[in-house]
């Protein structure tokens, strides 16, 4: 029981400050965004108190944020359902693309083609499932081609760290989704 004090101390103190909380830049614990909390299933197994660290709301709002910034460039990041004009000859494909947006997880093996002429709102489906599928936790990436070949030949140019995070974020992202536009 000694062994888990610090645990509970900060159990008790996630308990007591994080409901009040206003966010990120004024947390007070001692790893911002972190909260302990009891795990009961853990206790029961293990038979002694067991504690866990989870992210914050706010925390995970942020990485949220972060996320999108980088697996959609920053044109398409206003772009979801509810922005997307619709008309009678988009209307079909808004309603198709909403269902399988309300349907992705995490276990989603179905893919969704879209095609048509320009002008006709596929770019704006296609950011606005990646959209999302990025506030579900779903990882997605909408890729501009001509923009991913330029951005790898500039990474390659000036520093190789730059290319292994590019394809690393693609990489560990899943993604689940890659929207690709042609240009």
């Amino acid at each position: 029981m000694e062994a888990a004090a610090a645990e509970i101390d900060m159990a008790m103190k996630t308990d007591r400050i994080c409901p009040g909380c206003a966010g990120l830049e004024a947390c007070v614990m001692p790893t911002a965004g972190w909260q302990v909390f009891f795990d009961e299933a853990a206790a029961d197994m293990y038979r002694r108190p067991s504690f866990r660290w989870r992210q914050c709301r706010y925390r995970k709002d942020a990485q949220q944020k972060e996320q999108e910034k980088v697996m959609l460039a920053p044109r398409f990041q206003q772009r979801s359902f509810a922005t997307f004009q619709v008309t009678p000859e988009n209307k079909e494909a808004l309603e198709k693309c909403r269902r399988y947006a309300d349907s992705l997880s995490l276990s989603t093996t179905q893919g969704l083609m879209l095609i048509g002429p320009p002008g006709t709102g596929k770019t704006h489906l296609a950011a606005a499932i990646a959209r999302a599928a990025l506030e579900k936790r779903v990882p997605a990436a909408f890729v501009v081609v001509p923009n991913l070949l330029d951005e790898l030949r500039r990474a390659v140019k000036s520093d190789e760290n730059d290319v292994e995070y590019m394809l690393s974020a693609l990489r560990n992202a899943g993604p689940n989704i890659v929207a690709c536009k042609q240009a």
